[in-house]
């Protein structure tokens, strides 16, 4: 791996936390990826406010842009109720988009290292980026992450505050859609870019689900991973019933096994790294890309 997409995948460790530490002066540490996953957390810093313009990394961004020939940065889309940052990145500038989210319930934070891997993955191999844009959100719910707790720090399940049309009121669920800083800052990203497919990474259930048009998906990544594709049904306020109704487009969740956060981090990339990728490279929705 190059110095510039190892000093890259230093500052996103943890989705934001070292660009914290650049804007706001905290400190975090690096830990070897030799380590189990688990071994990766410490405590996300607070932040007072986040900058709603794109942050340029501390490290050489025009480097990186150059070498990935495709458009590359990474933005705070918002902050936790306790202040601490949503880090978004983006690589590539073509019309075919594809999101993924990790770590919405904070315990389930295996897929944060996965998508620190794919990015820089896809920032070592441009040709992956041409013609398509591919949006990464690493940590979702960083108060959940740092308290090691499926809520966020207001004791809301962030996947069931969309505003769905089977969303229920009640404590799990917040005092009404999109009540919680984090889901409106998915929100406000989903409608900014309007993507052709999602794909959300989960724990415990060892399988592949999706909602809408999306089991088509499904079985490609499955194709590539160890997990089947079973379908869970719709759960109230949860972003596969908002996006999938609201957009009309495919999301995915990946449920991987339960000792998935336990896995060393090189082990659970070289086992699900073909799976993300399909996820990209899927054909059905270029077709539909074109006819836009």
């Amino acid at each position: 791996m190059s110095s510039v997409s190892s000093n890259r995948r230093v500052w996103l460790r943890l989705a934001g936390l070292a660009l914290a530490s650049a804007v706001y002066g905290s400190t975090a540490g690096c830990v070897s990826d030799a380590r189990p996953i688990v071994e990766l957390v410490s405590q996300v810093p607070r932040v007072t406010a986040a900058p709603k313009t794109p942050t340029t990394s501390p490290h050489n961004e025009a480097a990186t842009v150059q070498k990935t020939e495709a458009a590359s940065q990474t933005t705070i889309i918002g902050t936790s109720v306790e202040g601490r940052p949503i880090a978004c990145r983006t690589l590539g500038d073509g019309p075919d988009v594809t999101l993924f989210i990790a770590t919405i319930h904070g315990n389930e934070f295996a897929g944060t290292s996965l998508l620190e891997r794919l990015g820089d993955y896809l920032a070592d191999c441009p040709e992956l980026l041409v013609g398509r844009r591919v949006v990464l959100i690493p940590l979702a719910n960083p108060d959940g992450f740092a308290y090691r707790t499926r809520h966020n720090a207001q004791h809301v399940d962030l996947n069931r505050n969309f505003p769905a049309g089977n969303w229920l009121h009640n404590s799990r669920s917040g005092e009404s859609p999109l009540s919680e800083p984090e889901s409106q800052a998915l929100h406000d990203l989903l409608h900014m870019h309007q993507p052709h497919r999602v794909i959300t990474i989960h724990e415990t259930l060892a399988c592949i689900d999706y909602d809408g048009p999306g089991e088509p998906l499904a079985q490609a990544m499955a194709a590539q991973s160890d997990l089947p594709v079973r379908k869970l049904g719709g759960l109230p306020g949860s972003l596969g019933s908002y996006f999938s109704k609201a957009f009309d487009r495919p999301i995915v969740t990946v449920e991987l096994r339960r000792s998935a956060h336990q896995t060393r981090e090189d082990d659970l990339w070289n086992c699900y790294r073909e799976m993300l990728l399909a996820a990209i490279t899927f054909q059905e929705s270029k077709i539909a890309v074109a006819s836009e």
